[in-house]
């Protein structure tokens, strides 16, 4: 499977599964990230933590 089948794959999930995108980061976090782009992950769950909290405020 390539690289950008992957990565389609991945979104595909994280669209009906709003927990796959914290799970998929925190896997390759800790992993670590083959495709270069460890600044995104950090991001993504800094962005996922504020809406959290904003949510359930």
């Amino acid at each position: 499977m390539s690289e950008k089948e992957r990565e389609r794959l991945k979104n595909k999930e994280q669209q009906g599964n709003p927990g796959a995108a914290f799970n998929n980061a925190v896997n390759q976090a800790i992993a670590g990230n083959p495709n270069g782009s460890g600044c995104i992950l950090i991001v993504i769950i800094l962005l996922i933590i504020v809406l959290v909290k904003a949510c359930s405020s």
